[in-house]
């Protein structure tokens, strides 16, 4: 059993803020307008937060956001309350280490709004929130340690979540148990199925990995929708602490969106990879500056193999694997042909810009070099051209075509 988190409760004094808006409702439960309104609860919350960093686990009364709010403001309020877990947190396999919870509305049942409540639902979710934080699986990678789902911190935390958002209705019609649904551990069916590896994994930079992990859950759905025998397998690997034993209703599992750890068992895949080196993305590397810097826009795709071979070996000389490589110098070379076409684009524009401003000084030009040409002295085209800055072919011509219009 693992230690308590520390509860932060609120004071046992606590009543809402004479500050908060009322929650009214202009209507009786038949539907008859009011003269006056129904006063119900208020237009606020409790979130329950944890902080698996800190082990620490709040309950917070907060009123909602104003809809002019600031965007500092905003952020601010959010750092506060900790990051509500989206469908695309578990798609990504991030799991916040400021996680809200979920939050006690006290919109329509004013009951709830009582620190004897609040606190005594702190209680009832701190051992669920402890499995949450002892579920998180770490994540090392080169910008810090980060987090991912495990089936525990997974399925407690949607117990906790349950438990949060429908207490005001317990022991009502209402009120319904938490239903649980069951979790496969990604370390667990590539274990038990590694054809379904590719090895290609091992290699990928920390980008590219991040792109592997819808194509992980594609892949395990459709060797189980090919597998009944696979399925029969995962389906005794799926688990769920508070579920029991799956019946015929539950055996139809949607695996790809119940598939867990994926993040942490791809980063730990490409780590077993490495034979002992510390596998670093390229891009990473303290020593990319040196290699990137002999990627030109003159380079050959010879030039980048070589420059990308050359990196690979100086970094295996220090125990570092790394990966991230495929396309690294390719990326580097199209970046300085950008670089020299937006060159060129600027002095085009520029060009442009000067010839649009000449433009009437050119004119200007004709005009008066004309004026000198009517005269009819002897001045070569060449002492003329120097004087208004032309080729002597262009003088010649300009001189022909007043000839021509003046034989006309």
């Amino acid at each position: 059993m693992s230690d308590a988190l520390t509860l932060h409760r609120v004071p046992e004094d606590w009543t809402p803020p004479a500050s908060w808006e009322r929650m009214t409702i202009p209507t009786n439960e038949a539907g008859d307008v009011l003269d006056t309104p129904r006063v119900l609860g208020w237009r606020a919350a409790v979130s329950f937060t944890l902080d698996i960093t800190t082990r620490e686990l709040f309950a917070q009364p907060v009123g909602y956001a104003d809809p002019d709010t600031g965007d500092s403001e905003r952020a601010e309020r959010a750092a506060l309350l900790g990051e509500f877990a989206t469908t695309a947190h578990f798609v990504t396999g991030i799991l916040p280490a400021r996680l809200l919870l979920g939050g006690l509305p006290l919109d329509y049942e004013p009951h709830v709004a009582t620190a004897e409540v609040i606190n005594s639902l702190l209680e009832e979710v701190e051992p669920l929130a402890r499995e949450v934080a002892d579920g998180a699986i770490p994540v090392h990678g080169q910008s810090g340690t980060t987090l991912d789902w495990s089936p525990e911190a997974t399925d407690a935390y949607q117990a906790a979540r349950h438990l949060i958002e429908r207490r005001p209705y317990r022991g009502t019609e209402y009120d319904f148990p938490y239903q649980g649904v069951r979790f496969l551990d990604a370390a667990e069916v590539f274990r038990h199925r590694p054809d379904l590896v590719d090895p290609e994994w091992s290699d990928l930079g920390d980008q590219d990995l991040s792109h592997v992990f819808s194509r992980i859950g594609y892949r395990v759905e459709t060797a189980v929708d090919s597998s009944p025998e696979l399925r029969e397998a995962l389906t005794a690997l799926a688990r769920g602490s508070r579920v029991s034993p799956p019946d015929d209703r539950d055996t139809d599992v949607e695996f790809s969106l119940r598939l867990v750890g994926r993040r942490a068992w791809l980063h730990q895949y490409r780590r077993a990879a490495a034979d002992g080196r510390e596998p670093v993305d390229i891009r990473w590397w303290p020593g990319n500056g040196v290699h990137a810097h002999r990627v030109q826009d003159t380079s050959t795709d010879e030039d980048l193999e070589a420059i990308t071979t050359r990196a690979v070996q100086d970094a295996a000389a220090q125990g570092i694997k790394l990966v991230g490589t495929t396309g690294w110098a390719a990326e580097l070379r199209t970046q300085r042909r950008t670089e020299v076409r937006d060159q060129l684009a600027a002095i085009g524009a520029e060009i442009t810009e000067t010839e649009a401003k000449l433009k009437p000084k050119k004119q200007q030009r004709r005009a008066v070099l004309a004026r000198v040409l009517s005269w009819g002295t002897v001045e070569s085209d060449s002492h003329l051209g120097r004087l208004s800055g032309l080729s002597h072919t262009a003088v010649r011509s300009l001189r022909d075509a007043l000839t021509d219009e003046t034989d006309d």
